[in-house]
């Protein structure tokens, strides 16, 4: 997980915010504290916060990018949902 939080951070290091990215970093240094001792109970809380943080990240990212892809189309396709009535004819196979 420790190698997941690094990857997001390097790859949307334009895109995160301080807020998440200081949750993210304080997360990963709680885990990597943890996994240096035996308590089994607190590396997996460690573990699940450490995701938990970079989930809400990700999350909210991709939430951004819908919206905007959602606003380009919106742009680029003005009379896209015109409807047309058309007839057509199912030729018969038994002919």
């Amino acid at each position: 997980m420790i190698y997941q939080a690094d990857k997001v951070l390097k790859e949307n290091a334009d895109k995160i915010d301080e807020e998440a990215k200081g949750k993210i970093e304080a997360a990963k240094e709680e885990l990597t504290q943890a996994l240096q001792g035996d308590d089994i109970a607190a590396i997996e809380a460690k573990t699940q916060a450490l995701t938990e943080a970079v989930y809400a990240f990700t999350a909210k990212m991709y939430e951004n990018v819908n919206q905007q892809q959602q606003q380009q189309q919106q742009q680029q396709e003005p009379g896209s949902d015109e409807v047309f009535d058309a007839d057509y004819n199912i030729p018969d196979d038994d002919k």
